[in-house]
């Protein structure tokens, strides 16, 4: 039911029964549910090893995963060093590799042959581009031993600030 206000001649919509706007408020609210719902599972993360992403074809193409794998030798920084590129291997049983695109500054003890986890959108059957990126540094869980000389771990401690030092440099990086 519709009509003018006299004061200020808008027109009103007036319902006589409310038990439409009741029912009219329910629609409205079980929609914006079931968007929520929608779109809360579009955006889940699937755990994958490095070798389900890459035999999983377009599967997973445009979904977001969660990889763990060994960080291969061939890392590499783009020219304003703002883009940091490597591969992942499998852990257990290695037959490829992921290539990942990662925005950011690397974490740190991030360095060929320690283990990596990656978060990022699937783009085709080999590449991840990442938006998360961790590392497992086994110097940080894993004690060197009682056996180990002092000149080991002065290496090793040296190992850490020069990546340290050379990530801080980087634009980006931290100071």
């Amino acid at each position: 039911m519709t009509g003018k206000n006299e004061e200020n001649g808008a027109i009103e919509i007036r319902s006589a029964n409310p038990a439409s706007r009741n029912a009219i408020a329910i629609a409205v609210i079980a929609v914006a549910l079931v968007g929520f719902v929608w779109f809360g599972m579009k955006s889940e993360t699937y755990a994958k090893t490095v070798n389900e992403v890459i035999t999983s074809g377009d599967e997973l193409a445009g979904k977001s995963v969660r990889v763990e794998g060994k960080i291969l030798e061939d890392i590499r920084f783009s020219d304003d060093r703002s883009t940091l590129y490597f591969q992942l291997e499998d852990m257990n049983q290695p037959r490829g590799y992921l290539s990942i695109e990662y925005s950011g500054p690397p974490p740190d003890g991030f360095q060929e042959g320690y283990t990596a986890i990656v978060t990022g959108r699937v783009e085709g059957s080999s590449k991840i581009k990442a938006y998360q990126l961790m590392c497992k540094c086994p110097s940080r869980y894993e004690a060197m031993g009682s056996e180990a000389s002092e000149d080991e771990l002065n290496e090793h401690l040296e190992m850490h600030e020069d990546k340290a030092s050379e990530y801080a440099g980087r634009p980006g990086g931290k100071s």
